[in-house]
């Protein structure tokens, strides 16, 4: 993993100027469940906490130029310390129902992007500083890095992944015996091909969202916390970590609102690779979001390391 996020920052999305406001009547640090109105008119809840994954996270309503959305703030712990951030979510309406989508963070210049795009022309060698972390070697059986780099989506690729395993670490999930199924070569591209389509969103101020994913095929949803699930076939509880690759085992119905989904890589502790779960599609959303956070965040270190690519 890269450098943790900058400590407390509190940006509006990154698409245009304004100002972030709360919505009349609300107030900083109201602990009480907010109605707002969504883009197609709808009555929204906004319940002031979520938890995902034993993580506890506040939300609010606020208006950004002229546009309401989710502000959420977490706590996380990066290299033994609690860093505090705040994301923004836009409303999102699939098979009439209603999701909350990442906005992007952080703001690169086209200049930035017409590097990021472009491939490197020989390989870039890098080494990770966390090679010689404890996660790292509690998790290192599971995911290997690519040994070099052809272009940054490779890189961002490897930033998601090893935040995703350092982050599982942080909370307790750090016995790495390897036990379960690792992520291969093709499961590693898979998510490389993601990144590189995630970025292109991102470029264009947007986010993936969960009806694009369900039509992607091959798609790779990254478990980004921890779920308590139920194996269809044997009826018996199991868990999903952060890490863990799920994909689309039965195309949902217009009127579900789970998703029949099958384990396709695990760590020891999590549902065996090959087990069918369902998902609710907000939790399956919550993951895209996750990964999305991930990769703009990717985005962001790669900025600050792009004067070391020296290809060879």
């Amino acid at each position: 993993m890269g450098r943790s996020p900058t400590a407390g920052r509190t940006n509006p999305p990154r698409s245009g100027g304004g100002t972030v406001t709360r919505p009349t009547g609300s107030t900083r640090g109201r602990s009480s469940t907010q109605t707002v109105r969504a883009p197609n008119g709808h009555n929204v809840k906004i319940n002031p906490t979520v938890n995902r994954g034993g993580r506890t996270i506040t939300q609010r309503a606020v208006t950004h130029n002229h546009e309401t959305m989710i502000q959420r703030t977490s706590v996380r712990r990066f290299g033994g310390h609690n860093v505090s951030r705040d994301r923004f979510f836009r409303f999102h309406d699939f098979h009439g129902f209603h999701f909350f989508v990442f906005a992007p963070f952080w703001a690169f210049d086209l200049a930035f992007w017409d590097f990021y795009f472009a491939p490197f022309g020989a390989p870039w060698f890098y080494t990770w500083p966390w090679v010689s972390a404890p996660w790292y070697a509690a998790w290192g059986w599971y995911y290997t890095p690519y040994p070099y780099y052809l272009d940054a989506s490779y890189w961002v690729t490897d930033y998601v992944v090893s935040d995703m395993l350092s982050d599982q670490y942080e909370q307790g999930y750090n016995s790495g015996e390897a036990k379960g199924i690792a992520i291969s070569e093709s499961n590693r591209d898979q998510l490389r091909t993601e990144v590189e389509a995630c970025s292109r969103d991102l470029k264009a101020g947007q986010a993936p969202v969960i009806d694009t994913a369900l039509q992607t095929p091959g798609y790779l949803f990254a478990v980004d916390s921890s779920y308590d699930a139920v194996s269809v076939a044997e009826g018996t509880n199991c868990s999903l970590t952060t890490g863990d690759l799920i994909k689309v085992s039965q195309a949902p119905g217009v009127t579900d609102t789970s998703v029949l989904m099958e384990v396709v890589t695990a760590k020891n502790g999590s549902c065996a690779a090959g087990v069918q779960v369902r998902i609710a599609l907000t939790d399956l959303q919550e993951m895209i979001n996750g990964f999305s956070e991930r990769v703009d965040d990717g985005l962001n270190d790669f900025k600050n390391h792009k004067g070391e690519v020296h290809p060879r």
